[in-house]
């Protein structure tokens, strides 16, 4: 199994993952916003369905189950948006595990505002 857990710079409408995508990491907002798009199926077009702010994970459902991720999130902010990223592999109940430990270090790095 590899986990690993680091901080990455993303840049002003870069995308992190695409919906289809297979899930193999989960993130979470440090700082600025991400963009949540689904494709509308009667026009194919994108739509902006939410906007994720710090604190918020993204993709942590799809990849505790290992399926695909079902949007795509891209960086909203001008001037970059720092997110936390884990990248794990294994079973699934050692993602569950892992996933309350990412939650844990979330959760402490808001409190003493990392």
């Amino acid at each position: 199994m590899f986990q690993t857990l680091f901080i990455i710079q993303i840049l002003f409408s870069q995308v992190l993952f695409r919906s289809g995508d297979v899930a193999d990491e989960m993130f979470s907002v440090m700082s600025g916003s991400v963009e949540k798009i689904e494709e509308d199926p009667a026009t194919g077009m994108e739509l902006v369905t939410g906007v994720m702010k710090k604190g918020s994970a993204l993709g942590e459902l799809s990849f505790a189950f290992g399926m695909k991720h079902l949007y795509t999130a891209r960086a909203k902010e001008p001037r970059g948006c720092p997110c936390m990223c884990m990248y794990l592999r294994g079973c699934v109940c050692v993602h569950v595990v892992l996933i309350t430990c990412f939650y844990f270090l979330l959760i402490i790095m808001l409190i003493f505002d990392f």
